[in-house]
């Protein structure tokens, strides 16, 4: 039986292009633009998703929220409160709620997460 793969991409950076036409770089307040992407063996789709659904029940009971956070690099970025955008999807960022060490720890809890899923192995029957 041949594995089935889930992959997931997401990139991060300005909606404005980072170079003009005459490839000189385009004044954009991110100039930078990260693609992540993750590939996981179906079979542990079920364990990540658990793990992952816990962690963000962690910081939903933190941050009092009313429903599950997305986890996203941007909403948290930055030593304090104010660093962080004041909204999210026409919403109030909850995570404008959160100490540095929470969010430290709630990046770390999530690196593991991932990790963990990322590092087990392929299981492909011969």
């Amino acid at each position: 039986m041949t594995p089935e793969f889930v992959f997931a991409l997401d990139d991060s950076g300005p909606t404005a292009p980072i170079l003009d036409k005459r490839g000189n770089f385009s004044k954009v307040a991110q100039p930078f633009t990260i693609i992540g992407g993750l590939a996981m063996n179906r079979v542990h789709v079920d364990v990540f998703t658990s793990r992952w659904n816990e962690l963000r029940a962690e910081i939903q009971s933190a941050l009092k929220c009313e429903s599950l956070p997305a986890l996203h690099a941007r909403l948290m970025f930055g030593k304090s409160p104010e660093d962080r955008p004041k909204t999210y999807r026409e919403r109030p960022n909850p995570y404008r709620r959160a100490s540095a060490e929470q969010v430290i720890d709630w990046y770390l809890k999530g690196m593991e997460i991932i990790g963990s899923v990322t590092r087990q192995p392929l299981l492909i029957a011969a």
